[in-house]
């Protein structure tokens, strides 16, 4: 009885393996293979007219076992060809095996992708003496490059830019006074008052009465103050500020009895507001 059974076993699995196809693989190179080596796996199919189902070929761009990598894969007639790069190498020579795929065609049928042998090996010797010979050395010393005319160059564009900004500066601040308007005059004046640490309320109160002065062209007091009006209509806009600032400078000045100290701040302030003014006129 188990005698007919293992031969009814055998019937049944003979038209399976009469229905196995195998491909035909080889390969360009499989010898003397290393290290970054490309391996061309051609492979032709069992049969002229199958056609290979594209969905079922090997992932690209992974890695397959510990030798190979696959880049990409071409469809050539009646066949593929697959492009391996060699990424591992054994310390000694070793014979190995390309990696066995199954692949389907368009028809449904399965087709087996063998193995190819090839032989791979290190550049190193397998010899332990030898590779530490053959091991690489440190680096040398590094080529110093000569930088004394940079280094030059650049003092002397520092020194350029330096000296431009002195000049600038300069000019800005205290070589052009003639070109400056009577409020940007005055404001500088006061500037340089308040950054010395002299708050001199009664300087200040000169200096903003003369730049007021300079702008109506003539000499404005409390009871005249529609001059300025009429030379800079400008100015208008800040009228109770500049009149209550006539006020407290007549009775600080002409009073006869002195009435309370300037503030140095409230007329640099005021100065500023009429400067501002007088950059949009």
């Amino acid at each position: 009885m188990r005698f007919v059974s293992l031969l009814f076993f055998c019937m049944l699995s003979l038209p399976a393996l009469a229905d196995e196809n195998v491909a035909t693989a080889s390969l360009e190179r499989s010898w003397g293979l290393q290290l970054g080596d490309e391996l061309v796996l051609t492979i032709t199919m069992p049969e002229p007219d199958m056609t290979v189902d594209s969905s079922s070929l090997p992932q690209r761009d992974r890695r397959y076992g510990a030798w190979l990598h696959l880049n990409r894969i071409e469809q050539a007639d009646n066949g593929l060809k697959m492009y391996f790069q060699l990424i591992n190498v054994p310390i000694e020579k070793q014979a190995l095996e390309t990696p066995e795929f199954s692949i389907r065609t368009t028809e449904g049928q399965f087709v087996t992708v063998p193995g190819v042998p090839m032989t791979i090996g290190s550049m190193l010797a397998a010899d332990i003496g030898e590779l530490r010979a053959a091991m690489l050395k440190p680096d040398h010393a590094p080529v110093l490059l000569e930088t004394q005319a940079a280094r030059q160059q650049v003092q002397l564009a520092l020194l350029v830019l330096v000296l431009t900004l002195l000049v600038l500066a300069g000019w800005h601040l205290g070589l052009r006074p003639r070109h400056r308007k009577p409020f940007a005059n005055a404001v500088f004046h006061l500037f340089l008052m308040k950054w010395r640490g002299r708050k001199d309320a009664d300087a200040a109160t000169r200096l903003l009465h003369e730049a007021i002065n300079q702008t109506a062209g003539t000499v404005i007091v409390h009871s005249h103050l529609q001059v300025i009006w009429d030379a800079a209509p400008w100015l208008e806009p800040l009228n109770d500020q500049i009149e209550r600032f006539y006020q407290q400078s007549t009775a600080h000045f002409f009073a006869r009895e002195a009435a309370g100290a300037v503030d140095f701040d409230e007329i640099y302030a005021l100065t500023k507001a009429c400067r501002a003014r007088e950059k949009l006129a």
